[in-house]
């Protein structure tokens, strides 16, 4: 199908979706998962470690993606401290051990701000670019038992609930109609508090509609988006380079309220660490 979408959900407690204005120990956070972001996900699913760089720009070459925000987006912000070994000696080397370190003296102490987003979710949409190489039923199959664990922008931020993926036609706006926000599990399983709590924080926050937001030729897409540049395309994962891109985005009205979605409680069972 060319007009086929592979859709599924992110939702977390917490969730940091950094951007390239992060310095330092400042890191804040974007208010949706960028393509950098979405990419990193399949490629965990997928088993793609860090150094194989050649297969993650073959999927990131090789898809669009889209993102529909929901929820409060409430942006908040914690504060962490790093401290710094000592200088040594003069005409030394590096220490040879941390505890060296720590008996030469007390070294610099930094304070970083980081900011997370809290009671949010996101569908996700990826469709596969003509001569891609990419097989959307493949990554289905990845995000339904993902080979390394998955998180929202940081690893203690863990999925609350299965992304659920599924494969629908229409293009864009067939997907965003046809693939619910909540999913539809068991209401007597063990996630009904997760599935209660996240209807009413949508049915409150979402009353104004939803932000959708996709790659430029999405296949399907609204052709009244509003088009803005972004830095958020990998280029290089070592030393953490990001291309500019055209993103088109727009409100979205009403927000899907019905449930779609295939049961996946055994999700969490599936993942390893990396």
């Amino acid at each position: 199908m060319d007009d086929a979408v592979l859709c599924f959900r992110l939702h977390g407690a917490m969730a940091a979706w950094g951007n390239p204005s992060a310095s330092g120990g400042e890191r804040p956070s974007d208010t949706r998962p960028g393509r950098g972001a979405v990419i990193g996900i399949l490629s965990a699913a997928l088993g793609y470690g860090h150094a194989r760089a050649a297969d993650i720009a073959r999927l990131s070459e090789g898809v669009w993606v889209a993102s529909a925000s929901h929820g409060e987006l409430r942006l908040a912000a914690d504060f962490r401290t790093a401290q710094t070994n000592p200088k040594p000696p003069r005409g030394t080397g590096p220490w040879a051990t941390r505890r060296d370190a720590l008996q030469a003296g007390v070294g610099t102490t930094r304070i970083g701000v980081r900011q997370h987003v809290e009671d949010a979710l996101w569908r996700v949409f990826v469709a596969a670019r003509p001569g891609g190489g990419i097989d959307l039923g493949g990554l289905l199959e990845a995000l339904r038992a993902p080979r390394y664990l998955l998180s929202l922008g940081r690893r203690e931020f863990p999925l609350a609930l299965p992304p659920s993926p599924e494969i629908l036609a229409g293009g864009l706006m067939g997907a965003a109609d046809g693939y619910a926000a909540v999913p539809d599990l068991d209401p007597r399983g063990p996630l009904r508090w997760a599935l209660d709590d996240l209807r009413r924080m949508l049915a409150r926050a979402d009353r104004g509609g939803y932000r959708l937001c996709w790659d430029v030729g999405f296949p399907g897409a609204p052709a009244d988006g509003q088009a803005r540049p972004v830095v958020d395309d990998p280029a290089s994962r070592d030393a953490w380079r990001f291309r500019p891109r055209l993103e088109a985005w727009k409100t979205v009205r009403p927000a899907p309220a019905t449930a779609a979605g295939a049961e996946a409680l055994g999700f969490f069972e599936s993942a390893d660490e990396e």
